[in-house]
């Protein structure tokens, strides 16, 4: 039976590797972040917690900082080229900045419930959604807001990107509608799967384009979503279920996924959960359950992989710490290295077969390795 077991895990790691998107967990869960997530240029993490009134700076050391509380709940963030965060507060009707230096201004007197934020491309200019009263406005620097784009087409809006053709996409959160703007006016594009949550209706949080597609987070399918050019849906991540599970990306499990983004020097996708907390990431086609990660031009090999009851790391930078999370985002084990050194051995005899991601942590940031204990 043992050996059954062992030559079904390996078949099944070798079919991961070659074919298989991944969901392994970086934050949380329970770890504030539930809402609009993005990185600045050093591959730091941004998010905001709208559920309650903080935003959040997760850090490439893997260190999670408090950037600012508010008296209502943040929604929508992006950063300027300056790195400045733009923090979204509908229910304050505001919109604040937070410097590099962590210092918060209120960047407006007033704007009607925003939401969701992009910057209007080769611009300062802040192209703002409002979800309560279905506009597109349009924040230039100076203050002045103007009413861009008013439509019945427009259900709750809240996503918005750029293709790399510089055309704007905006996304409903209510009726998962997907339209591209042209020449100042709504094209439909697609629609995104929802569902009712109680009595309420809810479809698409955050909207992302990255090579060729737009991904859409399926807030209450607990899905993620993906849109070809010509505007077919397909599921990307997510079985759909309720839940809390990493794996293979079509068995994963979320919490209503919502805010998404990506770090402009990998091809991962990272994915916020409005209950659970948590930062998920869903790994490319290539990067499977290989034994090698690369990260900021470092790189780390963990072997074997599949292990039975121990790991090894060699990595070319010293490591410091590492945290192991089973597939549910559970805490299984942790500890402290010795700086000094490059190669290191953690023993896995007390965990359980399954699916596990390894946190190293280096004095150039966090490497997460994910594994198979058989």
């Amino acid at each position: 039976m043992k050996r059954s077991l062992l030559t079904l895990l390996t078949l099944f790691v070798l079919n991961l590797v070659s074919v298989a998107q991944l969901v392994s967990t970086i934050l949380g869960p329970g770890q504030y972040i539930n809402d609009g997530i993005t990185f600045d240029d050093s591959g730091n993490l941004y998010g905001s917690d709208h559920s309650g009134y903080g935003v959040y700076k997760y850090t490439v050391e893997g260190e999670l900082e408090t950037l600012a509380t508010f008296d209502n709940h943040p929604n929508g963030i992006v950063l300027d080229q300056e790195q400045s965060l733009y923090v979204a507060v509908p229910q304050g009707n505001k919109i604040y900045k937070i410097d590099p230096q962590g210092y918060v201004s209120q960047y407006c007197p007033y704007i009607p419930n925003p939401n969701g934020l992009i910057f209007e491309n080769d611009s300062d200019t802040l192209i703002v959604t409002s979800y309560a009263y279905n506009t597109l406005s349009k924040l230039a620097p100076d203050g002045n807001l103007s009413l861009w784009i008013v439509s019945d087409e427009l259900n709750g809006p809240l996503g918005l990107c750029y293709d790399d053709q510089n055309s704007l996409y905006v996304s409903n959160f209510n009726d998962g509608k997907v339209f591209k703007v042209v020449d100042n006016n709504l094209e439909y594009f697609a629609t995104v799967p929802g569902a009712y949550l109680g009595t309420s209706y809810f479809s698409t949080g955050y909207i992302l384009w990255f090579d060729g597609y737009i991904y859409a987070t399926g807030f209450a399918k607990n899905i993620v979503y993906r849109i070809d050019g010509n505007g077919e849906v397909e599921e990307f991540a997510g079985s759909g279920v309720f839940g809390f599970l990493d794996g293979e990306a079509s068995e994963a499990q979320f919490k209503n996924p919502n805010g998404i983004a990506k770090k402009s020097t990998s091809n991962e996708i990272y994915v916020s959960g409005y209950e659970s907390h948590a930062v998920r990431i869903i790994s490319d086609e290539t990067s499977g359950l290989h034994s090698q990660v690369n990260h900021n031009e470092h790189t780390v090999k963990c072997f074997p992989n599949p292990c039975k009851d121990k790991v090894h790391m060699d990595c070319d930078m010293p490591l410091s710490s590492f945290k192991l999370h089973d597939a549910s985002g559970l805490l299984m084990l942790s500890g402290v290295f010795c700086e000094s050194e490059k190669n290191h051995t953690i023993d896995l005899s007390s965990c359980p077969e399954g699916f596990y991601t390894i946190s190293l942590k280096g004095e150039d940031g966090v490497i997460n390795c994910r594994i198979i204990k058989l």
